[in-house]
């Protein structure tokens, strides 16, 4: 039986829309299993973003608390987050924002770069990456001389780079066609077992959500199944 790799444990959240309160998470509680994919589904404006914003570490929680190996992070410092941020959280967006001027390759290893490790290494690293990903013979080239398939197979060799244990997914999917959403979603699936991973994937998409292993329904800030 796979441990819980995240729990998330009574989250509340609310921000200002002009002179109005908006409680936007009203007491959110799930586990992630490590070589899972977790899918959270619901409408607009439920809650979704605000949850993967807080799972992201990008700001605290008003109340609840959230865990990675029992250990509570959500109240830690803001450069102690940064550095969990960057050692064990990947991110993959519906926009993969991948630097055009960059290739592939350089894209790819850019966060290892930045968080201190040696550029000749983290360029071998991405090769290996990107040819585990079927894109060993792409790895010059340059981000905007891809398909859209493709860059979202950069984006998440991206995301894996800093070998992280929690991949946050938000709508990887929600611009590519059936064929290569079926690739991206069956990628992040064997990565998740592979490697282990515990994978948190937003989607509009009902039929790949419920192909996941958990499947999360959010309305109006409460998870409802």
């Amino acid at each position: 039986m796979n441990s819980p790799l995240l729990q998330v444990r009574n989250l509340t959240h609310s921000f200002l829309e002009g002179d109005e309160k908006v409680h936007a998470l009203r007491g959110v509680s799930f586990e992630a299993n490590k070589g899972e994919v977790t899918s959270i589904i619901g409408p607009s404006g439920c809650g979704k973003s605000t949850l993967m914003y807080l799972l992201g570490l990008l700001e605290q929680p008003e109340t609840g608390d959230i865990l990675i190996n029992n250990k509570s992070i959500s109240r830690l410092s803001d450069l102690q987050r940064t550095r969990i941020r960057n050692e064990r959280i990947g991110f993959i967006f519906q926009f993969h924002f991948l630097i055009k001027e960059l290739s592939a390759r350089e894209n790819v290893a850019l966060p290892a770069i930045k968080k201190g490790d040696n550029s000749r290494e983290a360029l071998k690293r991405a090769d290996q990456i990107l040819n585990q990903l079927g894109l060993g013979k792409k790895l010059d080239r340059f981000a905007n001389k891809l398909s859209g398939g493709e860059q979202q197979r950069v984006a998440i060799a991206r995301a894996l780079i800093n070998s992280p244990s929690i991949i946050l997914a938000d709508e990887p999917t929600g611009n590519l066609d059936t064929a290569n959403s079926e690739i991206v979603f069956n990628l992040l699936q064997t990565l998740s077992r592979k490697q282990n991973l515990a994978v948190i994937l937003v989607t509009h998409n009902n039929q790949l959500a419920k192909r996941c292993d958990k499947f999360i329904t959010m309305n109006d800030g409460l998870i409802l199944s």
